[in-house]
């Protein structure tokens, strides 16, 4: 069957199902396609899209958009799985439970937004 895998950020409590993209999200669909590419635009540094004002209308400019080029630049981002043990993510989030494994903490926790769909708009 395989382990299927998110990706989180535990700053902005927000997650990004890489099933919901429509893309294999087992390990070995990790990073390619198009959940690599969502993952190298949210974690690019801002800095680099700010003298490219053509760039930021196409991959989203802060002032305007919810999602955005940089938005998680600096972030605590983790990619559990759902087969992982509830003792490694007992270092993060304040509001995680260490018994629970974090993949579906964060599906069952309203904390937590999935961003999903505002990625791939």
């Amino acid at each position: 069957m395989g382990q299927y895998f998110k990706i989180v950020n535990l700053t902005k409590k927000q997650f990004i199902d890489i099933g919901g993209l429509g893309e294999n999200n087992k390990f070995s669909g990790l990073g390619s396609g198009l959940n690599g590419v969502v993952l190298g635009r949210l974690i690019a540094s801002p800095g680099q899209w700010r003298n490219a004002p053509g760039l930021l209308k196409l991959y989203g400019d802060p002032e305007e958009h919810d999602v955005y080029v940089g938005m998680w630049a600096g972030d605590r981002i983790v990619v559990p799985g759902d087969y992982d043990e509830p003792k490694n993510y007992s270092l993060f989030p304040s509001t995680y439970v260490p018994e629970e494994n974090l993949y579906f903490h964060v599906s069952d926790n309203p904390e937590y937004e999935d961003i999903t769909d505002k990625v791939i708009v």
